[in-house]
């Protein structure tokens, strides 16, 4: 009930159904398909306002912006499939998606940075994927959160829902490098990611605040 009223507000809300794919995925219990039928009401639902929002002729159609699944599905596929590690990376690491929307010829070397920072990140995070369910939940649900996205350029103004995830993961991250328990565990590298969240990004937030690249 809650994923149709969000969507009659806004297609944003589709964002949602990702960590309601990804808790059937890593966190319920019983065989995969059983996990994956129990997704079906909301399946249902985004099925129903997809075909609504088609036959309805609503959203933008060729304005060679917006790109809907249906509508474009290639240009939507691209935008999903160049969106993933963008996103993630503007949200784990530092902030990029925009420069691929302000100069389009950009979007390929936005994407290779990102792919880059998470490599990097590798260390931190695929140990934690392989200890913590609640991690492969929320990166999972981040992840596929940014699909809807795919139907137009990244940028940050559309993190809302991919931030739920994101956010948490950097919280496990550093909840374990600084636990005293965990003192063999390298700190440098949350080190650095405390200071690009807690430093850097408010320090980038306030110019934000009084930009017109909103």
């Amino acid at each position: 009930g809650s994923l149709a009223v969000g969507l009659l507000c806004a297609e944003f809300a589709a964002g949602a159904a990702g960590y309601l794919l990804a808790h059937a995925l890593t966190l319920s219990e019983g065989p995969l398909w059983r996990r994956l039928l129990s997704s079906w009401p909301y399946a249902l639902v985004l099925f129903v306002w997809q075909d609504v929002y088609v036959t309805g002729h609503f959203g933008v159609i060729g304005s060679g912006f917006y790109h809907g699944p249906v509508q474009e599905p290639a240009l939507f596929a691209r935008g999903v499939i160049t969106g993933v590690p963008i996103y993630l990376a503007t949200q784990l690491a530092v902030p990029i998606a925009s420069f691929s929307l302000f100069y389009p010829n950009a979007l390929w070397i936005v994407l290779g940075l990102s792919i880059g920072m998470l490599v990097l990140m590798r260390g931190m995070i695929v140990p934690l994927l392989r200890t913590d369910p609640r991690a492969r939940f929320l990166l999972l649900g981040a992840a596929l959160a940014t699909i809807p996205l795919g139907s137009t350029g990244p940028q940050e103004r559309l993190v809302f829902f991919v931030s739920f995830g994101t956010s948490a993961v950097v919280a496990l991250i550093l909840a374990e490098r600084y636990a005293p328990q965990n003192f063999h565990l390298p700190r440098s590298g949350a080190n650095r990611l405390f200071r690009i969240h807690a430093g850097w990004m408010l320090v980038l937030y306030v110019p934000y605040l009084f930009s017109t690249a909103r």
